[in-house]
């Protein structure tokens, strides 16, 4: 169960996940979330459908997405990247509060104090704890996060409008020196929004998931890793788990990875 595809990380996510599910012999159903296919039409067409198990690899976990699959007991549901925050629900995510604190870490050793983060999409239950680490990691070091900017949608373009928006808001001497994107597609819009706005190197930018084109030498966005295969791994079996011993979450440590971005080469 999936929705926001236009992030490329999603489509990174489907490739391995289907990969790997073929190597034991499986084959998968894609339901699509969006504005028009809700959660209540996927889950009754997978319960229709028979499937074997449930992976919710959506970005937006909602409590009526939650209560259905609860109601559907013989479908075992198995979350990726969101704590499900319910009970008898497993995920499996990487620890994105401790890549919070190690990208504050990262801020702050690098001289930055007018320090801010740009958020995805809102939900009900959305858990991925980037910001409340982030927002520590910063306060551990006596900084408070000056500026929230805010998107309605993982896509390049909201990115870029946010940033621009707030640029040109906002006085020169007043703006951010740096900024944690809650993944690349954002990253990447925003640093698109510095090119526009000739204000190149003038924020550091973060960002999360290292998709392929954070290493483009257009970009060289620092970012953090997730380890997709080994957690992708670790979400099949707990699905294909019939005793039950895998019905347990899992939080897993990633990667920074080192670029240009994070480095600020205009005041």
């Amino acid at each position: 169960v999936m929705d926001e595809l236009s992030n490329p990380y999603q489509l990174k996510l489907l490739n391995e996940v289907t990969r790997q599910l073929q190597l034991k012999s499986y084959s998968s159903l894609l339901l699509n979330l969006s504005s028009e296919y809700s959660p209540a039409n996927a889950l009754t067409l997978a319960d229709q459908l028979q499937v074997d198990g449930l992976l919710f690899l959506g970005t937006t976990l909602t409590h009526e997405l939650i209560n259905l699959a609860q109601n559907i007991k013989h479908i075992p549901l198995v979350v990726m990247f969101r704590n499900s925050g319910t009970a008898g629900i497993p995920f499996v995510s990487t620890d994105g509060f401790q890549a919070g604190r190690e990208i504050a870490e990262l801020f702050v050793e690098s001289g930055y104090r007018n320090i801010g983060y740009m958020a995805g999409p809102t939900s009900e239950s959305t858990e991925l704890r980037r910001f409340e680490g982030f927002k520590e990691g910063l306060l551990e070091r006596g900084i408070a996060m000056s500026t929230v900017l805010k998107t309605g949608h993982y896509q390049r373009i909201e990115g870029m409008q946010s940033l621009m928006k707030y640029l040109e808001s906002t006085p020169r001497e007043q703006r951010m020196e740096a900024m944690f994107c809650e993944n690349d597609i954002l990253a990447i819009g925003a640093m698109d929004a510095l090119l526009a706005c000739h204000a190149v190197g003038k924020i550091a930018i973060v960002g999360f998931d290292d998709i392929e084109l954070a290493s483009s030498p257009a970009y060289e966005l620092t970012t953090f890793r997730q380890p997709l295969e080994f957690l992708v791994g670790a979400a099949i079996d707990r699905l294909l788990d019939i005793s039950g011993n895998e019905r347990t979450s899992l939080l897993s440590p990633g990667a920074l990875i080192l670029r240009a971005s994070h480095k600020r080469t205009a005041a």
